[in-house]
């Protein structure tokens, strides 16, 4: 075990919508695209924002993220506004599909 390593459980992360998750990014400093081709940039999916924050906080992060983060959790509740989408399309795929379209235009 890594020196000072915190043990968290992330099952709180499954319960957050795209909203939610995008804060979380921000509070912690995690990307939130990926480059494509030609300079095209897609949105990260709900399933690999949730993947970037629990390696961003396995790995170890600045102690103000923490407290930010912290604080942020014990005002956060479970929206109607916010929900979980299982079966949202995956943003590579959908930009992958733009590029086609455009190539196919010519």
């Amino acid at each position: 075990m890594n020196k000072k390593q915190i043990l968290t459980d992330f099952k709180w992360l499954n319960q957050m919508g795209r909203q939610t998750l995008l804060k979380c990014c921000r509070i912690l400093g995690v990307e939130t695209t990926r480059l494509m081709k030609g300079g095209m940039t897609c949105q990260l999916s709900c399933k690999q924002l949730r993947s970037k924050i629990r390696q961003q906080l396995g790995r170890g992060t600045f102690r103000d993220r923490y407290e930010r983060l912290s604080f942020f959790l014990e005002d956060w509740q479970p929206t109607e506004l916010d929900p979980v989408v299982e079966d949202e399309p995956n943003p590579e795929d959908v930009v992958r599909e733009l590029i086609d379209d455009v190539r196919n235009a010519w």
